[in-house]
């Protein structure tokens, strides 16, 4: 288990921590030099309340032991999904172009046809229902894994799978700065036309996804729910072989979901 023990000296967790730090200084840099600064302060005041946090939590660290040990670890994550939208609005503003057009030729120079066209043609309602439930395991996967190997797992193997994380979604926004994408649900409206099921949870995912995928999210490449699932696979069949045999099969689902409900380019 991760924890602090009583009289030991404190190690800051600097790696982790530069992460998230270097990524949105670079991304607050772009836009300031793209001249598209309306967001930057509230970017910059909610990181500043997160380290403000994550700086209190290390302070007491002594006093709490596992839950400030907790806090520093997976502050990042949380302050990833709270910073998230108002990133993302500073990131378009930033670079307002798609390269949705670009990545449509691309699947048609390599399939002959348009493969999002053709998957939407072939949809199975009993198939979109699972591939629905499956692609919404991704909120899930990556942060059992992390939980249990926090609990579990010794720490410098709990901060390798850590690092390798943060770095997979951090490092994400700086390319969905450079090619912003929409992918095809949003961005081929005209030829797609809407996914059924027959299950209530298709519907109240749908839903889900459309409430959180604002006009100014442009988050498909790359497919951060092929990367973080694949890591979550590789790092749980290696740490945690418990949860890799009960997450193998929604996560590789999951995998081939991001291309049936085309939410990104195959």
């Amino acid at each position: 288990m991760v924890q602090v023990l009583p009289g030991a000296p404190r190690e800051l967790p600097a790696t982790h921590l530069l992460i998230p730090v270097i990524t949105i200084s670079l991304l607050v840099l772009y836009a300031i030099v793209q001249g598209a600064a309306q967001m930057v302060p509230h970017v910059t005041v909610g990181f500043g309340m997160f380290a403000a946090v994550w700086l209190i939590a290390y302070r007491l660290q002594p006093n709490l032991g596992r839950s400030s040990t907790f806090i520093l670890y997976f502050l990042p994550f949380i302050m990833y999904g709270a910073l998230y939208d108002p990133i993302h609005q500073m990131m378009t503003a930033a670079n307002p172009s798609l390269v949705d057009p670009a990545l449509i030729k691309i699947d048609e120079a390599i399939f002959g046809v348009n493969p999002n066209i053709w998957l939407r043609s072939v949809a199975v309602e009993y198939l979109t229902d699972v591939m629905y439930l499956s692609y919404f395991s991704y909120y899930f996967g990556m942060p059992v894994l992390l939980i249990l190997m926090f609990l579990r797992s010794p720490e410098a193997r709990f901060r390798k799978v850590l690092t390798a994380m943060l770095l997979g979604w951090y490092g994400a926004l700086l390319s969905y700065q450079l090619f912003p994408a929409l992918g095809p649900e949003r961005f081929m409206t005209d030829y797609l036309a809407p996914l059924t099921g027959r299950f209530p949870t298709t519907e109240w995912i749908q839903g889900f996804l459309k409430g959180n995928l604002a006009s100014h999210v442009r988050d498909c490449v790359p497919s951060m729910h092929t990367g973080v699932t694949m890591l979550t696979l590789i790092y749980g069949f290696q740490y945690q072989r418990t949860f890799f045999l009960i997450y193998v099969v929604p996560g590789s689902l999951l995998i081939l979901s991001t291309m049936y409900l085309q939410q990104h380019y195959v």
